[in-house]
């Protein structure tokens, strides 16, 4: 079979993919059809792959994957990566997803440019380059990246200050002046849904281990971490959650209001969650 226009290579979604490569084959080849698909994959219906195009959870066993390289006339290292790609979008753990992206981000390592997006993928997951983002403006340090660098626990050395002002600036995060100073720029760091979540997942995780070296380490009048258990009926959590939200908001509000006057960057987590299944789940 021919070659499909679409590279593999410059997707995130395996859905999306197939979708448009079958658009594209519909329009270009003779007899490519829902129908002629299904029956070389060997379903039983149209159905089943109209199901593998568009389900949340798509019904795709790894025999289905090794035929549909075959009807796509995947190459070997296409075929790894289309692998890779099902198996980060239909990862059920963090895990499983981190292992998926690891393999897709190797198979992408010299392709440029990536759909992946490293630098974006970094910001989201990683706790140094948000804080850098903020250390980097203190008028005190004047762009000093020692004096950036030593403001971590543990420090950073000058190389990873400098690689992360370089992912800041490339981003549009951070813009730098002939005087070697930074200022923060208003832009939005963007990237596919399934990556942000994954970026945050791993993001939200680093700072729970971060709140937990913070109980060991910060003498207790530096740090506020509290503690409460409580029952209430499942319907009134939206209403704590909008509590949350608001507090939050006010927060924001707070830091807004103390302009560029900053000195010390501080992380913000709150968190609210269901420790039991619902009392009529389990009668």
């Amino acid at each position: 079979m021919e070659q499909p226009e679409q590279s593999v290579f410059k997707y995130t979604d395996f859905q999306l993919f197939l979708r448009e490569w079958l658009e594209g084959a519909k329009d270009s080849r003779k007899g490519i059809s829902l129908q002629s698909v299904s029956t070389k994959l060997g379903l039983k219906s149209r159905s089943h792959l109209h199901r593998i195009l568009h389900d949340p959870k798509p019904p795709c066993s790894d025999s289905i994957i090794r035929k549909l390289c075959e009807v796509l006339d995947l190459r070997p290292r296409e075929r790894e990566y289309f692998v890779a790609l099902v198996d980060f979008n239909r990862a059920e753990t963090l895990t499983q997803k981190n292992e998926a992206y690891r393999r897709m981000h190797a198979l992408l390592a010299l392709r440029d440019p990536s759909p992946l997006k490293p630098d974006r993928f970094a910001y989201f997951s990683d706790w140094v380059l948000p804080t850098l983002r903020e250390v980097a403006v203190f008028p005190a340090l004047k762009g000093n990246l020692d004096k950036m660098g030593a403001l971590f626990e543990p420090p950073l050395s000058r190389a990873q200050v400098e690689r992360g002002l370089e992912v800041l600036q490339n981003l549009g995060l951070l813009i730098k002046d002939n005087n070697g100073h930074y200022s923060q720029a208003d832009s939005v760091v963007d990237t596919g849904d399934d990556l942000v979540s994954l970026a945050v997942y791993n993001f939200q995780l680093e700072t729970l281990e971060l709140a937990r070296k913070a109980m060991d380490n910060l003498d207790p009048a530096e740090r506020e971490i509290t503690t409460l258990t409580f029952s209430i009926p499942a319907k009134a959590f939206p209403k704590i959650r909008e509590a949350l939200r608001e507090a939050r908001d006010s927060i924001v509000r707070t830091i807004l209001e103390q302009g560029d006057t900053g000195d010390r960057v501080y992380q913000l987590n709150m968190q609210c969650f269901p420790l039991t299944h619902q009392l009529s789940e389990k009668l």
